[in-house]
């Protein structure tokens, strides 16, 4: 059975190819049966099935035409409606492309900016293309997956089909959404290790420091956080933050190029404050001797799962008072969920 609809795709891909052959011009510097073979790698013989082949070729050349030319760091993106007339191919629904690095996070992260703006996604290719690019950026090979070459980057080719959408503004949000999340996902992937170890230097910090509290509010807490960096807890983001106290109010103000991953930027925007003025319950917790806060944090992750962040927050003392702490938002990972109270710190 298998072997069967092994075949059935070849024999499908095979007359994509032809199509494809007839769409490109003669002086295409690429092998485009090489190509369409890996953009349709994993697609299934029944979505390959239900789409004519003009379509199915234009699909994959529109998104080579999209790659064509990108900025290392920079991902190309295009959300469209297409037509015969303009693209060479046609779709029933909107089409979302986007050529980047790859990445871990990606589709799923994607995926939920498309669900949050009520899309339903009716079909993902996502082929992983090894490509080599001028200083330019301009694409100047495409090679086979298990080929070696200098200068060679892994790039996601991801091709979504949604609802299809009309309105210019409903697009522009979908566009720009995912360039949010486009940008949190590199920050966080790229930061990954430095957060994992900024975790376990605070541990050390802990263990060095003179504190107000128990031996065993001590113990418990640096032993969360190793137990956080063993795999469960997916970090998202760090920053530190110092405690400014006034006789009115509290302070939290954040300490320059000491964010990571996606709290790597300082706020400019006018709609965010520099500083979070703390509220009367939120500046009893903020001087309170606990070593840990653990809550959720007031916003929807844009990486990896679809759900409001954990936030995590260790106390930094000085003379027995708090001044500052330690911020860490990210997603306690589905092992940690799995577990048992009595096997995780503080918990059991």
């Amino acid at each position: 059975m298998q072997r069967r609809q092994s075949d059935a795709k070849n024999r499908l891909i095979e007359k994509i190819i032809a199509k494809a052959s007839q769409m490109v011009s003669d002086d295409m510097p690429f092998n485009v049966s090489d190509y369409i073979r890996q953009f349709y790698r994993n697609i299934s013989v029944e979505d390959l099935r239900e789409t004519d082949f003009t379509d199915l070729a234009g699909a994959a050349l529109s998104h080579l035409n999209l790659a064509a030319i990108r900025k290392h760091g920079t991902p190309n993106l295009r959300i469209y409606n297409p037509t015969r007339k303009t693209n060479g191919w046609t779709s029933t629904h909107t089409i979302v492309e986007v050529v980047t690095h790859d990445m871990p996070f990606l589709v799923d992260s994607i995926g939920m900016v498309l669900n949050r703006h009520g899309l339903a996604i009716h079909l993902t290719i996502h082929p992983i293309i090894r490509v080599k690019r001028s200083k330019r950026g301009k694409i100047q090979e495409l090679l086979p997956k298990d080929a070696k070459a200098d200068n060679v980057v892994s790039e996601s080719f991801l091709h979504f089909e949604v609802d299809r959408q009309t309105d210019a503004k409903v697009i522009s949000g979908v566009e720009t959404a995912i360039r949010k999340t486009l940008k949190d996902v590199r920050a966080a992937v790229e930061d990954w290790k430095l957060l994992r170890h900024k975790a376990l230097d605070v541990c050390k910090e802990i263990e060095d420091a003179t504190l107000p509290l128990s031996d065993d509010v001590i113990s418990e807490g640096t032993a969360l956080l190793q137990w956080m960096a063993d795999d469960h807890f997916t970090f998202l983001g760090y920053r530190e933050y110092k405690l400014i106290k006034g006789q009115d109010e509290d302070r939290l103000e954040p300490v320059a190029k000491s964010g990571l991953g996606i709290l790597r930027d300082m706020p400019k925007s006018a709609g965010e404050k520099p500083a979070t003025i703390l509220s009367k319950e939120l500046r009893r917790q903020a001087r309170s001797k606990d070593l840990l806060v653990i809550t959720k944090a007031n916003s929807l992750a844009t990486v990896h799962r679809n759900g409001y962040l954990d936030y995590i927050g260790v106390k930094q003392f000085n003379g027995g008072k708090v001044v500052g702490e330690h911020r860490f938002l990210g997603l306690f990972t589905s092992v940690a969920y799995s577990l048992s109270p009595k096997e995780i710190p503080l918990l059991r």
